[in-house]
């Protein structure tokens, strides 16, 4: 275990984490809500409402918001004792609605509850920085277990099952037992119990110690990683807010893969190496099941989207990278350089407890050329269907013998260095893999080697290495692609190489 690494991993995620005035802030604020629809003239106190915190801040994984405009987004459900048979989801979603818009208007409120997709918002417009989705629903154990049964399907889950409203659902104005399903307490309920040894350990730790400590104080090494997760994501993808990883299969492939391990930095590195093995794809259509509703797949979108699949496993194999480049440092001073290529500089010196010498932080990925697109870089000629995931691992050797392994966009490399590419992928059976190098520049350019085309692999590697040299002043990228049968099923993304 690093030592110095746990440390500074552990104040990030305390870093990263509400603070408990907005923590206090937020909660007070549901809860008056929740008084608020129960109250004696309320228009829906004969349902019997109940107002429960979902999402991040009820999981203990909820990060600081990235960016001045960001922020923090707390998820409610508002659950009324009513049946499907007396009530459509768009009278329900009026029925909710009507009680935020009279809560707006009692406590003077600048901005009107929007009425979205599934839920209303309520914006503050003080200091702040969050909002609240009411999402309204309903109990439904009973109906989603005779959907099981009717299947053969058992769920340990299901009596937490509720039935919400959506106005893209084709049933939303008329009267159906078919209701979007959604189960934010079983999900809760399923995700501390993937930490509970360690949760429990926790507590008993902390009961000798400290007299009374909240829950929502007591973190495990996976809330912490998931933590850390996403506020990676967050960075990598600034300025690309549509197809960046969704937090939902983040925290979900993580819980997975937590196999209550006792420091964070075991957690990040068992965590995202075997993320991958709770992706199912048998027919090249992802599917990460919700682990409480054996129906629903938060992978969904990825056959709409397929950029939003192709970026997950960049911003995986991103991450891999990282963690283990910091595992391999010693000292705090070498710790927080390697963070600090990926993280703000302020975050990771207060995470330290010291300054530390090193440029800014790498751009994010949306600012790189993926993203190097100049007109001479030929488009793929293979039909893509992305069953797999690759990466690329490579080193820099100097005058033959001393060897570095680097990651994309690492800081400019001197020119006359040997670069070798090697593709990792868990594409089975017998592939052709072909590299795309791509170069740009003044140099590059007077030389006639702008280059942009196709190239094999080494034969005796059977394709999957590949030699450059560094030649010309610029930015560079290879890239390989993994082809069976005429289609490719996995592309590792651009690697991003700086030449001095």
């Amino acid at each position: 275990m690093n030592s110095h690494l746990d440390n500074a991993l552990n104040n990030m995620a305390e870093n990263l984490d509400i603070s408990e005035s907005h923590y206090n802030l937020a909660e007070s604020r549901y809860k008056s809500i929740g008084t608020w629809m129960t109250r004696d003239n309320s228009s829906i106190k004969s349902y019997n409402p109940k107002i429960s915190p979902q999402g991040s801040f009820n999981l203990g994984t909820i990060v600081k918001p990235h960016g001045k405009e960001n922020e923090y987004d707390i998820d409610l459900v508002c659950s009324l004792d009513i049946s499907k048979s007396l009530t459509t989801q768009k009278n329900l979603k009026n029925l909710v609605g009507e009680e935020v818009k009279s809560y707006f208007e009692s406590n003077g409120f600048k901005k009107e509850p929007k009425d979205g997709r599934r839920c209303w918002t309520l914006e503050y417009s003080d200091q702040a920085k969050f909002h609240l989705d009411i999402l309204p629903a309903i109990p439904d154990s009973a109906f989603y277990k005779s959907i099981l049964e009717s299947r053969s399907i058992q769920n340990i889950w299901a009596d937490d099952a509720i039935a919400i409203t959506d106005k893209y659902d084709q049933n939303f104005n008329s009267y159906s037992e078919d209701w979007p399903r959604s189960n934010p307490k079983g999900y809760s309920k399923w995700f501390f119990n993937r930490m509970r040894v360690r949760l429990d350990e926790q507590r008993r730790v902390l009961a000798k110690s400290v007299d009374q400590l909240p829950d929502h104080k007591i973190k495990t090494p996976l809330q912490k990683a998931i933590q850390i997760l996403k506020h990676h994501r967050d960075i990598m993808f600034e300025n690309d807010q549509e197809d960046k990883p969704i937090s939902i299969i983040i925290t979900t492939l993580a819980a997975h893969a937590y196999n209550n391990e006792s420091s964070i930095s075991e957690a990040l590195n068992n965590i995202i190496t075997k993320m991958p093995d709770y992706i199912d794809d048998p027919d090249g259509d992802s599917k990460i099941q919700n682990p409480v509703d054996p129906l629903e797949n938060f992978a969904d979108k990825w056959p709409e989207h397929p950029d939003r699949k192709v970026k997950f496993f960049q911003w995986l194999t991103q991450v891999e990278e990282d963690i283990s480049e910091w595992l391999q440092q010693s000292s705090k001073q070498e710790i927080g350089i390697k963070l600090n290529e990926r993280f703000d500089k302020g975050l990771i010196e207060k995470s330290l407890g010291e300054s530390i010498t090193s440029k800014s932080r790498l751009l994010p990925t949306a600012q790189l050329p993926t993203i190097i697109t100049p007109y001479h870089r030929q488009q793929p000629q293979w039909p893509m269907n992305l069953k797999y995931n690759a990466k690329l691992e490579v080193q820099v050797k100097k005058n033959g013998w001393r060897t570095q392994n680097i990651s994309s966009n690492h800081p400019a490399l001197d020119k006359s260095l040997s670069i070798y590419f090697s593709i990792k992928t868990n594409a089975p059976g017998v592939s052709k893999y072909y590299w795309q190098v791509v170069n740009t520049g003044t140099e590059a350019t007077n030389a006639n080697c702008l280059r942009g085309d196709f190239y094999d692999g080494e034969i005796r590697r059977g394709g999957k290495r590949r030699k450059e040299d560094t030649s010309y002043t610029g930015q560079h990228c290879v890239e390989c692609f993994v082809v069976q049968n005429g289609i490719c099923v996995a592309r590792t993304g651009d690697f991003i190489i700086n030449i001095k």
